[in-house]
């Protein structure tokens, strides 16, 4: 069956290239099961497909397809287009059937001229089809920018001088790898003193941090522990800016959404309702935000010392947090 044919039900058919689907979904990361759950079938039906056990398919699972695979409709396009064979099976093989199988048909010979004509006409319009999707990728090509969410997650307050965890994440939609440089600004009266990955310092100036990778598949994460001045003020606020910066067809930046800025205060930062105490919540609440944070000198002991506690209040001469058990 031709691709784009109706069968006599009037459903679209669709003739596919098993080879190309299993190429593009490797080459994007993709499994079977996120490919089967997207389309809306199993994961044997894609298998099956990769396999050419079903060369054509209903044009409305293609289309779904090219959408899990972030591709035109003419990538998975079988462009060898012929007649199915009788041996091969499609998802439509039952309604397909002629009445009469016993019936025996003798094919046709063409003249050879007319053979290489047809294979010129397929060897063209195989040229074109590449031509206008090349031309397409080129005029039109995505702007990274647009397939990106980055945002930033840190605490709400933070005593003076404790250090704090701050949380980069990168979630991208975006079909290919790409090379990225993360930077992030922070204010003169607080110091960046550990990051995973481990960051670098702009012309050696404290405040300026960067890190430079490579997205290879749709999700990222940057953690780094933020230290205040032990000068600063209870009520005062320390903000932080930062950027993405892509660079595919021509140079893209991108600001981090989520939080930016922190208020110092007497409470622990992972005191999030500020009542003296860390609740069961609450440092469930550490370990689910901030799991990354495995490796970084984050004091969990003295959370869990104080969530062990009936409470806390924090001394400002001894700028330590003294427990009541």
């Amino acid at each position: 069956m031709t691709s784009d044919r109706p069968l006599s039900s009037g459903i679209q058919m669709i003739k596919i290239d098993g080879d190309k689907i299993r190429r593009l979904r490797e080459h994007n990361g993709l499994t079977q099961l996120y490919v089967a759950t997207v389309v809306g079938v199993t994961t044997d039906t894609i298998s099956r497909w990769e396999n050419k056990r079903y060369p054509s398919i209903k044009k409305e699972n293609a289309i779904k397809l090219c959408e899990a695979l972030a591709v035109p409709l003419e990538s998975i396009i079988d462009l060898d287009d012929h007649e199915t064979a009788p041996s091969q099976t499609t998802e439509q093989d039952i309604a397909a059937k002629p009445p009469n199988q016993d019936q025996r048909i003798t094919p046709t010979r063409l003249p050879l001229k007319n053979i290489g004509l047809a294979v010129a006409i397929l060897v063209f319009a195989g040229i074109a089809v590449w031509t206008m999707t090349k031309y397409q990728a080129t005029t039109t090509p995505i702007n990274i920018a647009d397939q990106l969410i980055v945002s930033r997650t840190m605490p709400s307050h933070v005593p003076p001088g404790a250090p704090f965890p701050v949380m980069v994440e990168i979630t991208s939609n975006y079909p290919e790898p790409f090379p990225f440089i993360l930077k992030e600004n922070l204010p003169p009266n607080a110091k960046a003193i550990q990051g995973k990955p481990l960051f670098t310092r702009q012309n050696n100036n404290p405040s300026d941090l960067k890190w430079i990778s490579k997205l290879t598949g749709d999700y990222a994460v940057f953690i780094y522990l933020v230290q205040p001045s032990e000068h600063m003020k209870i009520g005062e606020m320390l903000e932080i800016n930062g950027l993405i910066t892509c660079k595919k067809e021509n140079k893209m930046t991108t600001p981090i959404g989520g939080d930016n800025s922190i208020t110092i205060d007497s409470h622990h930062w992972a005191d999030s309702n500020r009542d003296g105490k860390i609740d069961d919540e609450e440092i469930l609440s550490v370990y689910d935000t901030y799991g990354a944070i495995e490796g970084l000198k984050v004091d969990k002991e003295k959370i869990e010392e104080i969530w062990s506690g009936k409470g806390y209040q924090w001394n400002r001469q001894t700028r330590q947090y003294e427990i009541e058990f």
